[in-house]
């Protein structure tokens, strides 16, 4: 109940308010929670509930030239609590399994590329460069 507009004189009346914008929400079955920080502070730790499941995982931005892992999402921050947000994906890696390939794993790090010309030499005129 107020005296005047904006004037607020019941502890009633903001939590009535808080629910009606909680329920204005509209629904919306992927949300994630943030959390903290990844250890190297470049990522945000989430917990995510999408339909039935419950996950724990990490978010860590986009950087040109590194290999994509699990899907691209984008976070939308709820006004009335930034650290819950809808989770839209906007790319998902398809399903299907790779075929097995025959011989190990084919593994290349950045330590690999830095030290391929000690163990194999500097490239011969005309070859393409490792790095």
């Amino acid at each position: 109940m107020t005296d005047s507009p904006g004037k607020l004189t019941s502890a009633i009346e903001p939590a009535a308010e808080v629910t009606a914008t909680l329920e204005a929400s509209p629904p919306h079955d992927d949300i994630a929670l943030i959390h903290g920080t990844t250890e190297d502070g470049r990522g945000l730790k989430i917990l995510r509930r999408r339909k039935d499941r419950l996950e724990a995982g990490a978010v860590m931005p986009l950087i040109p030239g590194k290999p994509i892992v699990g899907e691209v999402v984008r976070l939308e921050p709820r006004k009335e609590s930034p650290l819950l947000c809808d989770v839209h994906v906007e790319y998902a890696p398809p399903l299907e399994a790779r075929p097995t390939a025959t011989g190990p794993a084919q593994v290349a790090t950045d330590k690999y590329r830095q030290n391929w010309e000690l163990v194999f030499g500097p490239p011969s005129k005309g070859e393409p460069s490792i790095n």
